[in-house]
């Protein structure tokens, strides 16, 4: 079965991060604006566990929504490639993931080498088991089809 079908451009794939990056910045100031206010408000608050719960339960949703986001775009970006988008996935989120627990400066590279042929390489030129090569136009309605 597979999760997310087709091929994007590097324009695109470009394009939709920007966008994904900045609807996710912008759901976090909207949820957590009001508790930002509510902590100016009632000093108090800042020693409240349960008020920093509730604060991070919020955040799942700004995150849920990148992660949804970028998921798709990766996806789709690598199987313009010829690589299974799913797998390719996993093993940025694999690194990034160890990297963040070993702090590797090594797997720093290798995150920014994963990213960037996702930014720079050129996709397959005919048409392969992932669909038809897409345009050299940016195509919002993929970015809007995540």
């Amino acid at each position: 079965m597979k999760v997310v079908h087709g091929r994007i451009n590097r324009r695109t794939y470009f394009a939709g991060s920007a966008i994904s990056v900045f609807l996710t910045l912008l759901l976090v100031f909207f949820f957590l604006a009001p508790f930002a206010l509510m902590e100016l408000a009632f000093s108090s608050l800042q020693d409240n566990s349960f008020f920093n719960l509730i604060q991070y339960a919020f955040l799942v949703i700004p995150v849920t929504f990148f992660l949804l986001s970028t998921f798709s775009l990766t996806s789709k970006r690598a199987q313009d490639f010829g690589v299974n988008g799913t797998l390719y996935f996993v093993s940025l989120v694999g690194v990034f993931g160890v990297n963040h627990f070993l702090r590797l400066k090594l797997l720093s590279f290798a995150i920014l080498l994963l990213v960037g042929i996702l930014c720079f390489r050129p996709g397959a030129t005919k048409r392969n088991k992932y669909g038809g090569k897409p345009g050299r136009k940016l195509y919002l309605q993929n970015i809007v089809r995540l």
